[in-house]
């Protein structure tokens, strides 16, 4: 666009001495205010006039360049100016006169001793003017404006009685200047997001948990025993620890019943429980499993009542709790790699997880290998190297009794269990230096009441018998599991061999106690059998192929009731053998 001609004539009022004359780059508060352009610093020494007929070029250096530059780079500032002078009674006026008339209001007069850049800067602000008329947008600007002043409020204290300007976003110079086509006054993004209706996102309602199927099947919802028609069930004790009547005819061996309880979802199981007609299981990825006990015949194939995912980590423990006035096994005690123990109500469900009672993640500072349950107390060890001794609160959480650190030299502590007999306060630990440990919490004493060398690297599993607290059955990774009784701790009572195959193990594996405490039943690493033990004698009875490693196994007190052993996806039921 061609430079219209200055009109260089003195204002209405001149001024009266060189003094008074406004220094160079000055301007007054009211054209700060209408133009929008950052008021230029003063120099200290304002230089001699220059005559008004000296209208030459503007000299080439970098102060020219940086005080000129940033009133042409900055349509937002004159949109603000250009609108105040836009009015409706000015829309048929032609673009010539509007822009004539915009640039005469906008226009500061102009002193005698006004520069060449005061002049030029003049000019550039009357163009502007004179653009933003042509494009429409005089209206708009002072919307605009507003509604992104509203939304880019500066933070924090900007000092009082002192005027400043917000800083130009990098945003608007990118879509002014450096996209191609942008026109000054054009939308930026930042300004079309404040333009915008913004909803805030309606607060997620808690998840809504309704009656699961644990419920119908047990827990005093009407359920009845599914139709067996005139097959035999699989008699499942009441609990792990029930004692039962001892077989007349002697232990030989397990059979498998063809019976599976199958959750595609659990792909293994590290722990297996049975309470009250309930079968638990947790294991990998945070997994777990609740299947009915009640009416499994051999050759079915069950599905779980209750599957989802507890943790983060993997499930090392799960334990079923009575609870109510019916004593029905309606909750969950839980415990992860991930450090966190976790009650559960298994009456309640949303997507497949139980309504959480509560969480615990400030026993421990390193994931929870193992935990046990009894008479509401529960005893947990921890890859931390710490075994904790808890009351459990079933509204608020745990209350620590007895902690014992460093309780296998710092190391890993594998297993923790209960003694049967010892009223919650006795346990028994295994861990990485290969020790088996027993602890009395009701002794003043910070160290175990026993200690034996167990094994020659890892101790990774600890079983009570289930009638004797003076006996334990252990395993590590040597392909040998071994009886002690603890009241003799320097050498093992039985040296059981044969269900491993080579040297060392890769894999842990916990031999338990069955038929009453009678006999020993051990999976073997290398062999996929399952051979069984005599207990007082330390020798092998059976042993048979059952093309799989367990995961977990899980036995009863009672002499007839069913072995449980985990493989993948489903855990499989085997049932006593006796010899006529």
């Amino acid at each position: 666009m061609p430079t219209a001609p200055l009109d260089v004539s003195p204002p209405a009022k001149a001024l009266t001495s060189p003094s008074a004359a406004a220094p160079l780059g000055a301007v007054s508060p009211e054209d700060r205010k209408e133009c929008s352009v950052i008021q230029e610093a003063a120099p200290q020494t304002p230089p001699p006039p220059v005559e008004p007929e000296q209208t030459g070029a503007e000299p080439e250096h970098a102060g020219t360049d940086a005080e000129a530059g940033p009133v042409a780079e900055e349509p937002g500032t004159q949109e603000e100016a250009g609108s105040e002078s836009a009015t409706d009674d000015e829309s048929d006026v032609a673009f010539g006169d509007r822009a004539k008339s915009a640039g005469a209001e906008r226009e500061p007069p102009l002193a005698d001793t006004a520069t060449d850049v005061e002049r030029q800067r003049q000019e550039r602000i009357r163009q502007n003017l004179a653009r933003m008329a042509e494009l429409g947008l005089m209206d708009a600007a002072d919307e605009m404006r507003n509604l992104v002043e509203r939304e880019k409020r500066p933070r924090g204290r900007q000092g009082r009685g002192k005027k400043t300007r917000e800083p130009r976003p990098t945003e608007v110079r990118r879509s002014t200047r450096n996209r191609g086509g942008a026109t000054p006054g054009s939308l930026n993004e930042e300004a079309i997001a404040a333009l915008a209706v913004r909803e805030r996102e309606p607060t997620p309602e808690p998840p809504e948990f309704v009656n699961s199927d644990v419920l119908r099947y047990c827990c005093g919802d009407g359920a009845e025993a599914p139709d067996t028609g005139s097959a035999v069930t699989i008699p499942f004790p009441p609990s792990r620890m029930s004692a039962g009547a001892e077989s007349s005819a002697p232990f030989q061996a397990y059979r498998d019943t063809g019976a599976v309880l199958v959750d595609s979802s659990l792909s293994r199981a590290y722990s297996i429980d049975c309470l009250g007609g309930l079968i638990a299981a947790g294991g990998h990825q945070g997994r777990f499993s609740v299947w009915g006990a009640q009416g499994v015949v051999p050759g079915a194939e069950v599905e779980p009542l209750l599957s989802g995912k507890l943790f983060r980590g993997w499930v090392c423990d799960v334990r079923l709790l009575r609870h109510g006035d019916a004593g029905k096994p309606s909750l969950m005690l839980a415990a992860s790699n991930d450090g966190v123990v976790g009650l559960f109500d298994l009456t309640q469900e949303h997507g497949g997880r139980p309504l959480g009672r509560w969480e615990d993640a400030s026993l421990h500072n390193g994931g929870v290998f193992s935990l046990d349950e009894q008479a509401l107390r529960v005893a947990t060890a921890s890859k931390d190297g710490t075994v904790c001794l808890s009351r459990v609160d079933l509204a608020g959480g745990l209350a620590q009794e007895r902690r014992w650190d460093d309780a296998h030299d710092g190391g890993v502590v594998k297993s923790v269990r209960f003694q049967p007999g010892g009223g919650a306060q006795v346990l028994g630990t295994a861990g990485n230096d290969g020790c088996v440990k027993v602890w009395d919490a009701r002794g003043a004493g910070a160290g175990p009441a026993v200690s034996m060398a167990a094994h020659d690297s890892c101790a990774n599993s600890l079983e009570w018998h289930p009638s004797d607290d003076n006996l334990v059955v252990t395993a590590g990774f040597d392909p040998e599991a071994k009886v002690f009784d603890v009241r003799s701790p320097s050498v093992p009572l039985h040296v059981l061999r044969g269900h491993c195959r080579g040297g060392r193990v890769s894999k842990i594996y916990r031999p338990v106690f069955v038929d009453g405490g009678r006999h020993i039943v051990a999976s073997g690493p290398g062999t996929d059998a399952l051979t069984v033990f005599s207990t007082a004698a330390g020798t092998g009875v059976s042993q048979g192929d059952l093309g799989f490693l367990p995961t977990a196994l899980a036995a009863f007190a009672d002499p007839a009731a069913p072995l449980l052993l985990g493989t993948t996806k489903a855990l499989q039921v085997f049932v006593p053998s006796h010899t006529a």
